[in-house]
């Protein structure tokens, strides 16, 4: 099971890293300031929601605590991978830790 796990971690990333490259080169050169409101709005959209998962305010999301029935099935499916590898490590996520774990995991853009 977790041969599986670390085969489709290993496939998600090949995938963004291709999928990446692609959009660098059909895109237009953005300027440094266009990719900073970028990243600002993508750090503002991911503290949105692990606020919302954060229920106990404590600043730490646990999956005993994560419900995300309700917020929607965009939001639902983006969450998948990070609910997985959540399911793996068995750990708390403080918010670096998510942010870090969903650029990873893949679909930021997709927000």
């Amino acid at each position: 099971m977790h041969n599986i796990s670390q085969q489709l971690q290993v496939k998600r990333q090949e995938l963004q890293k291709a999928y990446e490259k692609e959009l660098k080169e059909r895109a237009p050169r953005c300027s440094e300031k266009s990719e900073k409101i970028v990243k600002c709005m993508i750090e503002s959209s991911l503290k949105m929601i692990f606020e919302k998962l954060d229920t106990d305010k404590d600043g730490l999301v646990c999956l005993k605590d994560v419900k995300i029935e309700g917020m929607g099935k965009r939001l639902e499916e983006f969450l998948g991978p990070w609910l997985e590898e959540m399911k793996e490590n068995k750990a708390k996520y403080s918010f670096e830790m998510f942010c870090k774990t969903c650029h990873k995991t893949l679909k930021v853009r997709d927000l």
